[in-house]
C-alpha cells in the first residue's frame, strides 16, 4: 500500500494535485499531476515518496504527470537518483523510473504505452535531463516488494514549461527541399539561432540537414556551437563517424562551385567551437545515420553576419598585448609582400591568406625584408584531397633593425 509521510505530500499538493487516473498503466495507478496552464506554475520540484529517507517497497504504480499548455514543451531535470539496483540474476530493475517522452495530447498512459527509458540504480548523473516531444511527459516510479529494508533515497528534481517558439530556427525553410533552410543576412536577419529536427527532443535516424548562410558584400559569418549531443566517434578521429556536423565555405573552388571543408564535428565536446568564414556563402550540414538505438538531441547553434574578422592583438614577451601596427595582407589575387623600412616603419605583423579563418588551398606566401642582412622565406601548402583541414596559419612578427 502506498503511503507518505505528511511533510512529503504538503511538499507534492503545492504545485500538484493529487488523483487517481485511467487510463494509465494500470487501474491501479496514482497521479501526482503538474500543469503549465494560467495560473498554474511554470517550474517547480518533485520528489520520491519520503524523501529523503528512503522510499517504502511494494509501490505498484505512481505516475508523475507533466501537461503544458499548448505550445510548450516540459523539461524535468534529475539531481539525485538512486534507486535498488538491477537484480544479479535476470538483470532486470527491481524498482525502475519508466520515463514516456513521445505522448500524444490527451497526455494518457496504458499497458500499451512505449516507454523511452528505463532507470533503475545509480543510473543517472547528477543534472541529467529529459525533453518531451510534445506537451506533456509522464514518469512512472514503481517500487518491489521486498522481505528486508530498503535503504535507498529515490529521487529529487525539478521541471520546467518551456515555451517551444524559443527553439524557432531563425531562417526561411526552403519549399520541397525537407530540412533545408537559407539564413541571408539581406532578410535583415543578421544573427539567430538554428536547431537540429525536434531539438531539445531526440533527432530522428537518417536525417540531412543542410543550413545556407548568404553573408552580404563585406561581411563575414561567425557560427558557434552552442550544444551539441551526439553519440561519439569509434576511433580518435571523425572518418567513421555516423552522426556529424560539418561546416563549408560555399564556392571557393576554381570553378567557383565547390565546397571547402572548414570543420568536421563529430563528439559532444565539440561543442562550443566557434569558426568564422572568410567568405559570403557557408553551409552547415548536419548528418545522421541509421541508429535507432541512439537518442540524441542534436545540436544548437548561434550564428552572426559581422562586418569584418576579428584580429587578436599580438603578445610581447611578457604575455601582455603588445600595441605593434595592423596585420599586413597582400592585396587580392596576390600573395606576395615586400617589406621595407624605407617605408617608414620599423616593427609590424605578416599573416597567412585570410586569417583568421582557414587559409585557401595551394597556397604559397613570401615574405621578404630589403632592411635586414638576409631574406626570410616561409612557404606553406594545403592539400584539397584532405578530409580535414588544419586550422588558421598564426601571425608573425618582423622587425626590421
Amino acid at each position: 500500500m502506498l503511503t507518505w509521510t505528511v511533510a512529503t505530500f504538503v511538499t507534492l499538493l503545492e504545485a500538484s494535485w493529487l488523483r487517481t487516473t485511467t487510463p494509465a498503466v494500470n487501474p491501479g495507478c496514482q497521479c501526482v499531476e503538474y500543469d503549465g496552464f494560467a495560473g498554474a506554475q511554470t517550474n517547480g520540484s518533485f520528489l520520491s515518496p519520503n524523501w529523503p529517507e528512503p522510499y517504502e517497497e511494494d509501490i505498484e504504480c505512481l505516475l508523475y504527470q507533466f501537461v503544458g499548455a499548448s505550445g510548450e514543451l516540459v523539461e524535468i531535470t534529475f539531481f539525485q537518483f538512486e534507486l535498488a539496483p538491477k537484480d544479479p540474476v535476470s538483470g532486470r530493475c527491481m524498482d525502475y523510473v519508466r520515463i514516456y517522452q513521445d505522448l500524444e495530447d490527451d497526455a494518457a498512459v496504458n499497458e500499451k504505452s512505449l516507454w523511452q527509458h528505463e532507470l533503475c540504480g545509480a543510473d543517472l548523473a547528477p543534472g541529467s535531463k529529459f525533453y518531451s516531444k510534445g506537451r506533456a511527459l509522464i514518469f512512472e516510479f514503481h517500487s518491489a516488494a521486498l522481505n528486508h529494508a530498503r535503504m535507498n533515497k529515490g529521487f529529487v528534481g525539478e521541471y520546467h514549461f518551456l515555451k517551444k517558439r524559443d527553439y524557432h530556427i531563425d531562417g526561411r525553410r526552403m519549399q520541397g527541399e525537407g530540412c533545408h533552410y537559407m539564413i541571408k543576412s539581406s532578410e535583415e536577419q543578421l544573427k539567430g539561432n538554428i536547431y537540429s529536427p525536434h531539438f531539445p527532443y531526440y533527432y530522428p535516424p537518417d536525417t540531412k540537414c543542410i543550413y545556407y548562410f548568404h553573408a552580404s558584400p563585406g561581411q563575414n559569418i561567425q557560427i558557434v556551437v552552442k550544444e551539441l549531443h551526439i553519440p561519439p566517434p569509434i576511433d580518435a578521429t571523425c572518418d567513421f563517424a555516423d552522426d556529424y556536423l560539418v561546416i563549408y565555405d560555399e564556392g571557393s573552388g576554381s570553378n567557383g562551385n565547390s565546397l571547402v571543408l572548414l570543420e568536421k564535428l563529430c563528439r559532444p565536446t565539440d561543442k562550443g567551437v566557434l569558426r568564422i568564414s572568410s567568405r559570403q556563402h557557408v553551409q552547415l550540414h548536419f548528418i545522421t545515420g541509421a541508429n535507432e538505438d541512439y537518442e540524441g538531441r542534436g545540436f544548437h547553434a548561434t550564428y552572426e553576419f559581422v562586418n569584418e574578422l576579428p584580429t587578436p592583438p599580438p603578445i610581447n614577451g611578457f604575455g601582455e598585448a603588445a600595441e605593434v601596427p595592423a596585420i599586413i595582407q597582400p592585396k587580392s589575387g596576390d600573395c606576395q609582400l615586400r617589406i621595407s623600412s624605407e617605408d617608414g616603419k620599423k616593427s609590424g605583423n605578416v599573416s597567412s591568406p585570410d586569417y583568421p579563418a582557414t587559409y585557401p588551398v595551394s597556397s604559397t606566401r613570401r615574405a621578404s625584408s630589403p632592411g635586414t642582412s638576409s631574406s626570410n622565406h616561409r612557404r606553406r601548402r594545403s592539400s584539397a584531397s584532405k578530409a580535414q583541414r588544419p586550422p588558421p596559419a598564426p601571425t608573425a612578427s618582423i622587425a626590421i633593425l
